[in-house]
């Protein structure tokens, strides 16, 4: 084997693992929680339903397993951004701070914090601070990505996009 083969190889043998080991973690989320079940009873649950407990159906199908595909969703989303970012930038270090989405995340909740909106009296009002700071957040990440967008249109070069992010993070990193 020459050493180009020998990469590929490795590439194929490492995605293998990955994968498997992805495919375990799913259904270890699915086994393991405040109710163990065993791998027999969630296989159980997918196929023949009389030989499975109600409340192990209940528990797989209506709690566990959203929460499982929802974290294997966002995952492949988290990698696919990140590599689509490393790819549009050809820098292999490219991050969320690149373009400073996340210092208009971090603008957006210290506005709201400072505009003294906490969240309404409600029944949890913790959960709904949550949802004001989450709010903000987004809003303040969705702005600096708009204010990026219309300035790119005028101007067709992505270093002018990265110059322009990199700008508004080095703010955030002086004492």
């Amino acid at each position: 084997m020459n050493e180009q083969q020998n990469i590929r190889f490795s590439c194929i043998v490492g995605f293998a693992v990955l994968v498997f080991a992805s495919i375990s973690l799913f259904f270890l989320a699915l086994s393991v929680g405040q109710v163990d079940i065993p791998l027999k009873e969630i296989v159980s649950a997918f196929y023949d339903y009389e030989s499975t407990t109600q409340v192990n159906r209940t528990i797989i199908m209506e709690a566990r397993l959203p929460m499982a595909v929802t974290a294997v969703l966002a995952g492949a989303s988290l990698s696919i951004s990140g590599l689509l970012l490393q790819t549009v930038f050809h820098n292999p270090l490219a991050g969320p701070s690149l373009l400073g989405v996340s210092s208009g995340a971090s603008l957006g909740v210290a506005l709201l914090m400072m505009g003294g909106f906490t969240g309404i009296a409600t029944t949890n009002s913790e959960v709904s601070a949550w949802l004001y700071l989450m709010f903000g957040a987004i809003a303040g990440a969705i702005s600096v990505i708009s204010i990026l967008v219309s300035l790119i249109a005028k101007n067709r070069y992505g270093l002018m996009l990265i110059i322009i992010g990199k700008s508004q993070t080095k703010k955030d990193s002086l004492p």
